[in-house]
């Protein structure tokens, strides 16, 4: 259903980039007819060279706008320190599954606060699993892996060609 909306708001947008420049063709041309600017054989090329202007200088700001936007993506001193915590539990010395539980309970409320929507859901998955008796180690490295994936996304990362399974070291 997204594509589908997405591929209308592309028809929506083109439809009305053409509408746009045909209007601007239009009143160019009545100008010029009207004042004898310039020749009315001149008229495309001008138009051409005010819509190429103008579409460069659409992207060129859609390009600062979003360099800006990244650059003004600034992490939390705090939520830092948190993700730093839990990734040191997570990645540090093989502990049993009582034990890694009960090290990841004692930042519930630091994670209810600071992290991400996804990070918290996942954390509350691999924390729910972990109290559960009947998990395997492979299934909690699995939720370890999505849990570290989910904070690397948090943070802006966009993870390309890595996985939950690489991250857990199963791969």
């Amino acid at each position: 259903m997204k594509i589908l909306g997405n591929i209308l708001a592309i028809i929506t947008a083109l439809a009305l980039l053409g509408v746009v420049v045909w209007g601007g063709y239009l009143g160019m041309r009545f100008v010029v007819i009207q004042f004898g600017l310039i020749d009315a054989r001149e008229m495309p090329i001008l138009v051409v060279a005010s819509v190429v202007f103008m579409a460069g200088s659409v992207v060129i700001a859609a390009a600062i706008r979003s360099a800006s936007m990244r650059n003004d993506k600034q992490v939390h001193p705090d939520k830092a320190f948190l993700y730093n915590s839990i990734v040191k539990i997570l990645t540090g010395t093989e502990a049993d599954a009582a034990g890694l539980e009960y090290e990841l309970s004692g930042w519930l409320p630091q994670m209810q606060l600071w992290a991400g929507d996804e990070v918290l859901k996942q954390y509350m998955r691999l924390r729910n699993r972990l109290q559960q008796s009947d998990h395997t180690d492979d299934e909690l490295k699995k939720l370890s892996g999505l849990l570290l994936l989910e904070i690397r996304r948090d943070f802006g990362h966009r993870n390309r060609g890595i996985t939950k399974d690489w991250l857990a070291g199963q791969e």
